[in-house]
């Protein structure tokens, strides 16, 4: 073979050598590309997976009247998904008063033997899910939320406060808790498809104070209803 032909053999088999080198690189550099990037989507997933607790900014907020955590009087957002945050400013959230700015109006007549108007002023704000965190003993205030659908409540709630979910007209979902004590009037009145109530078995009594606690709310099978009835209701449905 001709010095020549050696020599662009050598050349030729080089610049294979070189390509060859360039496309496993470039595989290589992507295959770690989309590696990279499914990890991310992943970690993003789960990450969109549990609900981030909502701001302390989102809240109105004062001391308890024992000065020993947080009374939620108010909330200025919009999750569609609301996790409450267990603490505040370090403080544990003990009570939750008010979360809905919709509310019951009541006008008095000034004709004494008038009986005097009332509405409901409804939240129409897309909040269909609220997660209360451990620790709050009480809530109340979230009556009028129409898109409100699934609540969940820890077993350290021992009161829920009068017309707490009156006319949440969408609840189709909420447990009692555990350490239920006290469910006072008009609590889940006009809750029109409430269905899923979930009362544990370890609960023995309530104490529904005033009246009207589950008026209004048809759809609770019928199991459910002999349930309360056992634990003390005696208003309509």
């Amino acid at each position: 073979m001709k010095k020549s032909q050696v020599m662009a053999l050598v050349i030729t088999l080089a610049l294979l050598g070189f390509s060859c080198a360039r496309k496993d690189a470039s595989e290589a550099s992507n295959s770690g590309s989309k590696g990279a990037s499914a990890a991310s989507d992943s970690g993003s997933k789960s990450a969109k997976g549990k609900e981030a607790p909502a701001s302390d900014h989102d809240f109105k907020y004062d001391l308890t009247e024992d000065g020993t955590g947080i009374e939620i009087k108010g909330y200025t957002g919009n999750h569609a998904n609301l996790v409450i945050p267990k603490t505040i400013e370090g403080y544990q959230v003990k009570v939750i008063s008010r979360i809905s700015d919709g509310d019951y109006v009541f006008t008095p007549s000034p004709d004494p033997l008038q009986y005097g108007t009332s509405y409901y002023r409804n939240d129409n704000r897309n909040i269909q899910t609220v997660v209360v965190p451990e620790g709050v003993e009480s809530v109340s205030g979230f009556i009028c939320l129409r898109s409100l659908r699934k609540v969940v409540l820890p077993d350290t709630v021992s009161v829920i406060g009068s017309r707490a979910f009156d006319n949440c007209s969408s609840l189709t979902e909420i447990n009692i808790p555990a350490g239920i004590k006290e469910i006072y009037g008009g609590a889940f009145m006009h809750c029109g498809e409430l269905y899923d109530l979930d009362i544990p078995k370890s609960i023995t009594s309530i104490e529904f104070k005033e009246a009207r606690q589950f008026d209004g709310c048809q759809k609770l099978p019928i199991a459910t209803r002999q349930r309360l009835k056992d634990l003390g209701y005696k208003g309509d449905f």
